[in-house]
């Protein structure tokens, strides 16, 4: 069967919108661009590709696929006419994506890395003014390929001194806590995918694949990994870690595509190299995911009605 797609790349922002959402003209274009690259890793042939001004009833007769299942791409599909693919729903899509949730999964883990969360602009001073000097990375509830991360500290800079920054944070604390972690060297940007079936705690997991990420950390291109390329004991990190956020979604009611991002980092130039196997949870398709997955595991997953 045909297959009709509704990439809705902002999804993110569709789940943290506190009003009614509309996609917005820079977030289409941004999809548009990558457009090129979902064909080649999610479609075959005979397969559309739906966008906000879709024809009605033009997908009819064909398998409803959306990025992530949220009320916005079930509505395309559905004026498109095709069958709808089943759906956690928008409250445990929005509650598995936000960015705390991997605080959740491994608490252990976090707190090793030094993730936390702060809940208010006193909060992230009091973290901040300790320590002038340091610099630290600031995360939004919801964002993707590096959008809603910033950094803040250095050089003695107070919160008082980082306007417009302020305006930022105080928007972003609007769509819940931020989270807070270390400005480290990273090595290299590990990444591993899977799909959780319906009623599933195990999820089938994908080949280790490494992100390729511009100055700003934000996201270029995914691959699978070379041979020597992650160590034994990363592959190790990254799937427990994997298995913990399997386990984390089912108790949480999500079922389907997901991912993991690592880090291999060090805490200063010259400090040993460390893992970091829970970066960012992504509970959607993702870029990495027909590179991690492949046809086989995609076409599992699209027919798993």
């Amino acid at each position: 069967m045909h297959r009709a797609w509704a990439f809705h790349l902002d999804v993110e922002r569709e789940l943290g919108a506190r009003v009614r959402y509309q996609p917005k003209r820079r977030a289409l274009a941004a999809a548009a661009a990558v457009l090129p690259a979902l064909r080649e890793a999610f479609l075959r042939p005979g397969d559309l590709v739906l966008g906000e001004s879709s024809d009605p009833e033009q997908a009819a007769g064909f398998l409803g696929c959306a990025w992530s299942p949220s009320s916005h791409a079930l509505a395309l599909l559905k004026r498109a006419g095709a069958q709808l693919p089943p759906t956690p729903g928008d409250a445990v899509l929005a509650r598995v994506n936000r960015r705390d949730f991997v605080l959740e999964v491994d608490p252990a883990q976090a707190q090793d890395f030094g993730k936390r969360l702060v809940g208010s602009l006193a909060a992230l001073r009091q973290e901040l003014e300790p320590s002038p000097e340091r610099r630290f990375l600031v995360r939004r509830a919801f964002g993707a390929a590096g959008r809603g991360s910033r950094p803040y500290g250095g050089r003695g800079a107070s919160l008082e001194q980082e306007d417009p920054g302020l305006t930022w944070l105080r928007a972003g604390l609007e769509l819940g806590p931020l989270v807070l972690e270390p400005l480290v060297e990273v090595e290299l940007e590990l990444s591993l995918h899977a799909w959780l079936p319906r009623g599933a705690r195990q999820a089938r997991i994908g080949h280790p694949c490494v992100s390729e990420v511009d100055a700003q950390r934000s996201w270029r291109s995914t691959r699978r990994a070379r041979a020597g390329e992650w160590t034994r004991a990363e592959e190790t990190g990254l799937q427990g870690a994997l298995e913990k956020a399997a386990e984390a979604l089912h108790k949480a009611g999500y079922f389907g595509p997901f991912g993991i991002d690592g880090l291999r980092y060090r805490r200063a130039p010259g400090a040993p190299a460390r893992l970091q196997p829970l970066g960012e949870l992504n509970a959607r398709l993702s870029m990495g995911w027909g590179a991690g997955m492949g046809a086989a595991e995609l076409t599992s997953w699209v027919e798993d009605r």
